[in-house]
């Protein structure tokens, strides 16, 4: 004979188990991600530091448009040189080409990597950066983020836009 209070305790734990294993099910991670440059420049552009920044950018992107007219300059030499059967020359004005083209992937490596060591610099010695760390977590808070990314994140191998919350941040400091 079986016990009913016993029967009925198993149940009542059978469907408390199968209610949180449903409840469990629903759980699902929401991450979002952030373009924290958009943000930093829709914000803090009237800041000095940041304008050095953008003055660096705009300086590191008017050099890489010099060599890239002296490529193209060098590779019409080259072709002109073909053209006129000189292979001396067009080997001399391709190596000439190639040599800056390597020069201008270095530069912009370099550049960019400085150009983000200032901005990191620039944006985390600001209260600006920890205000925009207050509204993103105020977002995430509100829309039941889990986890929100840098869009910048190494890690981040790809994102639908339906998760940037760069748009949210950027009105919601509008405010």
């Amino acid at each position: 004979m079986r016990n009913p209070a016993r029967l009925a305790a198993i149940g009542f734990a059978l469907f408390l188990s199968a209610g949180v294993a449903a409840y469990g099910q629903q759980q699902i991670t929401k991450v979002g991600v952030v373009d924290m440059n958009k943000v930093v420049n829709a914000f803090y552009t009237k800041s000095p530091a940041v304008k050095e920044l953008m003055d660096y950018w705009t300086e590191t992107e008017t050099q890489l448009n010099k060599i890239s007219k002296e490529i193209t300059d060098l590779e019409a030499l080259q072709a002109k040189a073909k053209n006129d059967q000189d292979d001396r020359a067009a080997l001399e004005y391709e190596k000439k080409a190639n040599e800056r083209k390597e020069y201008q992937r270095d530069l912009y490596r370099y550049r960019k990597l400085e150009y983000d060591k200032k901005f990191e610099a620039v944006s985390k010695s600001s209260a600006f950066y920890g205000d925009i760390l207050n509204v993103i977590e105020r977002i995430a808070v509100r829309d039941s983020y889990s986890l929100i990314l840098k869009t910048t994140d190494p890690a981040i191998m790809y994102y639908s836009k339906d998760v940037d919350i760069t748009q949210d941040v950027i009105e919601y400091l509008s405010r």
